[in-house]
């Protein structure tokens, strides 16, 4: 049916007509510049291929074709599709996209009567709203479903091909222009570009957790010879990570030869808007003395972990045994702790869900000075250093078949801390370089940036709750002068026996 209203005729007879004719086959076209196409910045993992043969006009009750090659591909595992274009009808319009295989998914079919849009329109199923579900045309730059069809029926076909955007016009009076449109293509991955990000996540959560827990073992081997009055009125223990440093002048000294204590812990980084990793969990640990300067202890540990990136969402679970070698003489102290653990993933991308499990070891060593001052307090000077390894295999899913892959990390670490004891507690803080080289950047290299030189600002303090216990909390902020932040937190309750 024509739309007398919006048709753009020349009405003109005789002479006038053969003039007005003869003028306009005397004047030749004036081609308006396309405008420029944007520059499409897809997350990680998503390939974007963009039409070459656009822009196209689109014929008043007319139809046009445009085209993608899609060389190399792989199964698709998710699909979603942008269209620019400008009609002074929209109701005319009909889209759909068909795939090299033949399959064919209508994006819309004359929505929105006589507005026009002028802009592109993203469609992809996870959207909120569909395609024509409004009363009038949304504006340009937003995403939606198609307006009865679903992409997903693309998905798993091979991506590898021509793929088709078919554009009609419908009914006479008006027409537009297809300026380009854009194929915004994920890809199932193989098990070993799956496991990359595996690798990612499970390197940085087994450093964070396992250094946490390392530090705790420090500062409880500190406390236990401040218990065990090794270390005068002032007894000072250093942390690294989520260790408590402790000063007591109050608590009573430990009567037995047993120190128990129990830390309930959390960590947290982040780089961007797109990358966290936390986890949190209990460790609970007891030691005893083999002479006045030296104590062998034990601790066990478990946490719960989670990663979320671009390509990736992964839960997991570490347990793991630590038995901790601790001196002290003067102002000197030192503690060395091995760690041996078990972990299992279950990762969920794009491609699917997958799972594997891994083993972990690490070794962690610090030394440490104090040098008082007046006011009761103390200067330390802190050195430490901590080496893992985790060897991570794939068990089933997208990771099945992607073998065994050995991570490393290290971290070295030297500053200062300031402590003070007072009648009801004591508290710290403290300012520290920290290096660290891990392989869960080179896993995946550009994405994660947890390598290198950084700084990490720490405080906290103890409050005695009876001659046999207290409660200590600390906090500190890792990552300084760097992209990748991370946040530690732990809250400790000793028993002395």
């Amino acid at each position: 049916m024509s739309k007398i209203g919006n048709s753009k005729s020349l009405k003109a007879t005789g002479a006038a007509a053969s003039a007005v004719l003869a003028t306009v086959a005397a004047e030749p076209a004036q081609a308006q510049a396309a405008p420029a196409v944007p520059v499409f910045v897809a997350a990680p993992g998503v390939d974007v291929f963009t039409s070459a043969d656009t822009p196209i006009p689109i014929p008043d009750q007319g139809t046009i074709t445009s085209t993608i090659d899609v060389g190399a591909g792989g199964s698709i595992a998710d699909l979603d599709v942008e269209i620019n274009l400008e009609h002074s009808w929209f109701g005319d319009v009909d889209v759909m996209l068909e795939s090299p295989d033949g399959t064919v998914v209508e994006l819309f079919t004359g929505v929105y009567g006589t507005q026009d849009p002028d802009g592109s329109y993203t469609f992809d199923d996870e959207a909120a709203e569909a395609f024509g579900s409004h009363a009038t045309l949304p504006a340009a730059g937003g995403t939606f479903t198609p307006e009865d069809d679903q992409l997903s029926d693309f998905d798993e076909k091979d991506s590898a091909g021509t793929w088709t955007l078919t554009v009609n016009d419908r009914v006479s009076g008006d027409d537009g222009t297809l300026r380009y449109w854009r194929l915004l293509m994920t890809l199932k991955k193989n098990a070993e570009e799956e496991l990359k990000d595996l690798k990612a996540t499970a390197g940085t959560l087994s450093r964070m957790l396992t250094g946490a827990g390392t530090g705790n073992v420090r500062a409880s081997a500190g406390n236990s010879f401040a218990a065990r009055g090794q270390q005068g009125s002032i007894a000072l223990s250093q942390g690294n990570g989520a260790g408590n440093p402790t000063i007591s002048t109050k608590n009573g000294k430990l009567t037995g030869n047993t120190y128990t204590w129990l830390s309930v812990l959390g960590t947290g980084a982040k780089q961007g808007n797109d990358q966290e990793y936390s986890g949190g969990g209990i460790q609970i640990g007891v030691d005893t003395a083999l002479s006045p300067n030296v104590v062998l202890g034990m601790a066990l540990g478990y946490n719960d972990m989670f990663g979320d990136t671009p390509t990736a969402k992964t839960r997991g679970y570490l347990t793991y045994a630590q038995p901790y070698l601790a001196y002290n003489r003067g102002p000197w102290s030192g503690a060395l702790s091995f760690t041996y653990g078990k972990a299992n993933y279950t990762q969920s991308s794009a491609a699917g869900i997958g799972k594997a499990d891994s083993e972990i070891w690490t070794v962690g060593l610090s030394v440490d000075r104090d040098i008082p001052l007046n006011n009761q307090s103390a200067l330390t000077a802190m050195a430490s250093f901590h080496y893992g390894e985790e060897r991570v295999k794939g068990k089933s899913g997208t990771l099945a078949g992607s073998g065994t892959n050995i991570l490393d990390f290290s971290e070295l670490s030297t500053g200062v801390r300031w402590s003070k004891a007072t009648a009801n507690g004591s508290y710290y803080i403290g300012l520290h370089a920290d290096y660290q080289k891990s392989a869960a950047a080179r896993a995946i290299t550009g994405r994660l940036d947890t390598d290198g030189l950084s700084g990490r600002l720490d405080f906290g303090g103890e409050i005695p709750i009876s001659d046999r216990g207290s409660i200590a909390a600390g906090f500190d902020y890792g990552g300084l002068g760097t992209k990748f932040s991370e946040k530690n937190g732990h809250l400790s309750f000793v028993v002395k026996f």
